[in-house]
C-alpha cells in the first residue's frame, strides 16, 4: 500500500504542478487584461483638453433677408400728414401771402401750426412776420376762443427787424382761424394781456381775423 503511494505521488506533483501553471497563465492573463482596460480608459484631462480645443456647436439660426422686412416707420407715416396753411408777409410788406405746408398730425396740431408760422416762410418771396426768438408758451383752444401766450420776445425788435406790428396779429389770427375749432383769438404775453404789442394795434380784447390783409 505504502509503495503504491509512493508511486502515485510522482504523478499527483506532476499534475499539480501543470494545473499550478495553467492557474497561473489565467491569472497573468486576467492580470494583463486588467492594465490594457486600465490603459485604455480614457485620461479626464485629455478629454477635457480636447473639448476645449473643439469649436462649440451653436444651433442654426435662418437669416432674415432685410429686403423682405417691411419698415413700421414707413407704414406708419403713410396718411400721417396734414396740409396747413400760413400767413407771411408778401415781398412788398402790404399784407399776408398764403403758404402751404404738410406737417405730420399730433394731438396740438394748433400749437405745431403756430410753430411753423413761428419757424418762418419756406419759399423765397414771403418775409416772417413774427419776431426772431419768439416762444410760443401756451395755446388753449375752448369754445371758439383760442388763447395764444407768447414770451416777450413777440414785443420787441420790430424796428430793427422791419416787421409790421399789423402784419404779427393777423398772421397769426388767419393762420389759427383755419381750424373750425376757432372763432377769435386772444393773445397774451407771458400770461398776461397787453393792450399792443408796439403801438399800433389794439391787442386787448378779443381778434376777429381781417380776410382784406391776405394777398393771394
Amino acid at each position: 500500500m505504502k509503495k503504491s503511494l509512493l508511486l502515485l505521488l510522482p504523478l499527483i506533483l506532476a499534475a499539480l504542478l501543470l494545473g499550478g501553471c495553467g492557474w497561473i497563465n489565467q491569472l497573468q492573463e486576467w492580470k494583463n487584461g486588467e492594465t490594457i482596460a486600465e490603459e485604455s480608459t480614457p485620461d479626464p484631462e485629455l478629454i477635457l483638453e480636447k473639448d476645449l480645443n473643439q469649436a462649440p456647436s451653436y444651433p442654426t439660426v435662418d437669416v432674415i433677408d432685410p429686403d423682405k422686412i417691411e419698415s413700421v416707420a414707413v407704414i406708419s407715416q403713410v396718411g400721417d400728414t396734414k396740409e396747413i396753411s400760413l400767413y407771411f408777409a408778401s415781398a412788398d410788406g402790404k399784407g399776408l401771402k398764403e403758404e402751404k405746408r404738410s406737417i405730420p398730425k399730433e394731438a396740438g396740431l394748433a400749437r405745431a401750426t403756430l410753430n411753423q408760422l413761428i419757424y418762418g416762410p419756406k419759399e423765397q418771396d414771403l418775409f416772417p412776420t413774427i419776431p426772431a426768438n419768439t416762444i410760443l408758451q401756451d395755446i388753449n383752444i375752448r369754445d371758439g376762443l383760442c388763447t395764444v401766450d407768447f414770451s416777450d420776445d413777440l414785443t420787441l425788435n420790430y424796428a430793427e427787424e422791419d416787421l409790421d406790428e399789423e402784419l404779427t396779429v393777423y398772421s397769426i389770427v388767419n393762420t389759427l382761424s383755419q381750424f373750425p375749432t376757432v372763432e377769435e383769438v386772444i393773445i397774451l404775453i407771458d400770461g398776461q394781456p397787453v393792450p399792443t404789442l408796439a403801438g399800433a394795434v389794439d391787442v386787448s380784447g378779443k381778434i376777429l381775423p381781417r380776410m382784406e390783409l391776405i394777398e393771394r
